[in-house]
Formats: C-alpha cells, sequence, structure tokens
C-alpha cells in the first residue's frame, strides 16, 4: 500500500498543482472522498489539500460542487424510492413469425425482436420513507426518542418518572421488562390493566 512520507514542515508539495486537478477532485468528490482521501489520491499532504481550498478557487469549488452534487443526488434518489417512481423503458421481446409461400405453405419459422416502449413502475418503498423522514424530521420519526429524567433528592436517578412518561400503548419487551424489574421499576407500566 503506498504510504506518503511524512514531512517534517506539514506542508505538502503546493508545485504540484496542475490545471487538471480540480475536474480530478470533482469526480472524486463525487464519489464521497474526504479531505484527507483527496491528499492520498493526489500523492500530497492534508495541508496540501487545506491550502489548495483556501488559495486555489477553482479547486474549492470543484470540491464543494462535487459534494454537494453527489449528496443532491443520492438524495433525489432516495426520495424518490420513498415516494415511488415511473420512467419510460425499452422493453426488447422475441417475436416469432411464420414465413409462408405464395401456396400459403409455411416454409420458414424465424425469431424478430420486438421493440416495445413502456413506463416502468416502482412501488413506494417503506424503507426509504423511514429513512428519509428520520434524517429530515428526526424529533418525529427517530427510532429513539430523548426521555425526561429526574434525579431524586440523593442524585439517584427516578427511573419511575421515566416509565409514566411512556405511553400507555407503549409496551416492553420480556428482555426490557427483565431489565426493568432488575432496575426495581414498576410492573404495572409495562403490563395491560386487567379487571380481577
Amino acid at each position: 500500500m503506498y504510504q506518503r512520507k511524512s514531512n517534517p514542515n506539514g506542508v505538502g508539495r503546493k508545485g504540484s498543482y496542475t490545471k487538471d486537478i480540480p475536474d480530478r477532485a470533482y469526480k472524486l468528490c463525487l464519489l464521497g472522498l474526504k479531505d484527507a482521501d483527496l491528499a492520498v489520491a493526489f500523492g500530497v499532504g492534508v495541508s496540501t489539500v487545506n491550502y489548495w481550498k483556501q488559495h486555489k478557487p477553482a479547486f474549492a469549488k470543484a470540491v464543494k460542487e462535487g459534494r454537494m452534487e453527489a449528496d443532491a443526488n443520492v438524495a433525489k434518489a432516495l426520495y424518490n424510492r420513498a415516494i415511488g417512481y415511473s420512467h419510460p423503458d425499452t422493453v426488447i421481446l422475441t417475436n416469432r413469425v411464420d414465413v409462408y409461400d405464395e401456396d400459403g405453405k409455411k416454409i420458414e419459422t424465424r425469431t424478430e425482436p420486438l421493440i416495445v416502449d413502456t413506463i416502468k413502475h416502482y412501488p413506494p418503498s417503506e424503507y426509504a420513507a423511514h429513512k428519509w423522514l428520520t434524517l429530515r424530521q428526526r424529533e418525529w420519526w427517530a427510532e429513539t426518542q430523548q426521555i425526561e429524567h429526574r434525579h431524586t433528592h440523593h442524585g439517584h436517578i427516578d427511573f419511575n418518572h421515566i416509565i409514566e412518561q411512556i405511553s400507555d400503548s407503549e409496551r416492553f419487551t420480556d428482555a426490557e421488562l427483565k431489565l426493568a424489574l432488575k432496575l426495581g421499576l414498576k410492573a404495572r407500566a409495562n403490563t395491560p390493566e386487567t379487571d380481577d
């Protein structure tokens, strides 16, 4: 594996900058490369990449646009997958053709390509929709939610207060119930009330 020699001054080779570097940086940023990755790709130190970003406007623009475009394209694709989408498509099928002579006698059977224009439909993806919403509205859609906790006057956490914050419709798994019981939590918050 390639290992770059360390520079005792902490500065890379600024003279290694060429006119094709912004275009290369743009393409590499589309792939998701970070500054340290760009440094390896160009055979320079991270400090050189930072120097180029500060003093080479074309490089800074290429890095910014490459990263923004990559993220925007992925966001668009995730959004489309979440809501479902359709697009024109061409399907190539095989069509069997019988050939007859002038007397109506079949003399040949051959296959010909049959090109059919169609619309391909992708239904909404529940996973993509959930992913999109957890990224965009974390406070509403995240798997875990913050629960307020209180300390007792002795500095211990009041676990019973936490349990009371959980709605009656939410239930614990068996493993969570066992843990709650070990901690001394009230089991009533976990089990549906029954009339005896």
